[in-house]
């Protein structure tokens, strides 16, 4: 009897070690993450860790895509279910793409002796400088940034199941636009792809008076600092409100969503700060109600149903010159209907910025916008786009155009070509227009606000 009991837990001895130096690797089934970020306003720091479980294969590749250093990740190490600290490769590569250039940061791990689930842990600091100012931002007041400043993501093709913690000083609330389970939140897929929908989600800690609406079928809710005067948060509210409802009627756009705006102080170095922005919300900061802030939230709102998933629409080939045109023409059109401010006067102004800046990049051309990059594309986009806008509005009625174009395009449904729909809007030929505008450099001279 003794023998036979010796024998076994020898067995087990044998199994145990087994398992630990050639561990078993899952086979088919769902990726299942648990994310978990602990917010210390005290350091700037936001703490996460990544549970992962059921990976298959002998390595797992975690990446974060990142423009202007967004995400300034640190002390990243794994672990296994024994607390075994796992080998990790870690390397960057850049991308050029079709505006900026970006870098992938890749963590790759060695799984090979690894019992699941494992452990990634690392911190993040938010609040590189970029274009748009602190590109996400946390102090002792408050933080805002995307997920995508916070979770690296998985490369792989096994269908995955996300779950989301957020640990947050008890003072302070957390806004986000996704679903909330017990304690945690499962993110929304805007996107057929997970990255884009996690990139891209804003994300704010701290104090805010809500205010919401339904606007268009959309439930609209608008986050302003707590601290600020009453007058001013219902002064911002009700100019969100309104500039969204403005957005999406002229689309015609009607879709039961959620969608959140978060408006936050400037940062200790009286620095702007910009959350990020897509189909479910934007955040940047408004500590005071200046025109300019206005029309950079009119056109993100017009990007919503112009350009991003689920609900916008999406050019053929590989310009973006419409989009941005659009955007750029209704930030001024959108305020100037709305009697912010007269609109001779500031197209005049864009006009006179365009003048100035058209010696630096002669041979620009719209259809070519793609190939450009930094400040020749910040020029095709932003000063010429919305001039050729304003052109195609004295030819045609470009409100009624755009409601027509998202009638057969809107929501991604299929890509689209301009000239043709402008053709079969209008009933008459655009070849000369294009020739001209798109896709040559004819001097563009407009009387009116020479």
């Amino acid at each position: 009897m003794k023998l036979k009991l010796i024998i076994l837990l020898l067995l087990a001895l044998v199994i145990l070690l087994l398992l630990y130096f050639f561990p078993l690797i899952p086979s088919g089934g769902k990726l299942s993450l648990q994310y978990n970020a602990e917010v210390d306003r005290n350091s700037g720091l936001i703490k996460i860790s990544i549970k992962a479980e059921n990976i298959e294969g002998s390595k797992v590749k975690f990446f974060a895509q990142q423009y202007e250093d967004w995400m300034n990740i640190g002390n990243l190490i794994a672990k296994d279910a024994r607390g075994k600290e796992l080998d990790v490769n870690q390397n960057s590569v850049t991308v050029i793409g079709d505006d900026f250039e970006h870098q992938v940061y890749n963590y790759e791990i060695d799984l090979s002796n690894a019992i699941q689930p494992i452990t990634l842990f690392y911190s993040v600091k938010p609040g590189s400088y970029g274009r748009h100012g602190h590109r996400g931002y946390l102090s002792k007041e408050f933080g805002l940034v995307s997920a995508g400043q916070l979770f690296l993501l998985p490369e792989t093709r096994q269908e995955t199941e996300i779950r989301i913690q957020f640990n947050a000083p008890e003072d302070w609330n957390v806004v986000v636009p996704w679903q909330k389970k017990d304690s945690f939140y499962s993110p929304e897929l805007l996107s057929a792809s997970i990255e884009d929908s996690m990139n891209n989600t804003v994300i704010a800690f701290g104090n805010f008076t809500q205010k919401s609406r339904i606007i268009n079928d959309f439930n609209v809710s608008v986050f302003s600092f707590f601290e600020w005067p009453e007058e001013h948060k219902q002064l911002i509210s009700e100019n969100a409100f309104k500039l969204f409802s403005y957005q999406s009627s002229l689309f015609g756009a009607k879709h039961e969503n959620n969608f959140f705006a978060v408006f936050v102080p400037f940062a200790e170095d009286e620095g702007k700060v910009f959350g990020g922005l897509w189909s479910n919300g934007l955040g940047f900061e408004m500590p005071s109600s200046i025109e300019r802030n206005w029309e950079l939230y009119s056109h993100r709102i017009h990007h919503v149903f112009n350009a991003y998933e689920p609900f916008g629409m999406k050019e053929e080939g590989k310009s973006r010159w419409f989009t941005e045109a659009t955007s750029s023409y209704y930030e001024i059109k959108s305020l100037s209907d709305l009697n912010f401010y007269d609109f001779n006067s500031h197209m005049k102004e864009l006009y006179q910025q365009f003048k100035a800046e058209q010696p630096l990049f002669p041979n620009s051309i719209l259809s070519e916008d793609y190939k450009k990059h930094y400040s020749e594309l910040e020029f095709l986009h932003y000063r010429k786009a919305p001039i050729v806008a304003f052109l195609l509005d004295k030819e045609i009625n470009l409100d009624e155009f755009i409601k027509f174009l998202y009638s057969k395009h809107g929501s991604n449904k299929n890509s689209f070509n301009v000239k043709k729909e402008l053709e079969e809007f209008s009933g008459k030929s655009f070849d000369e227009f294009f020739a001209k505008y798109i896709e040559g450099t004819q001097e563009i001279k407009i009387k009116e606000f020479e």
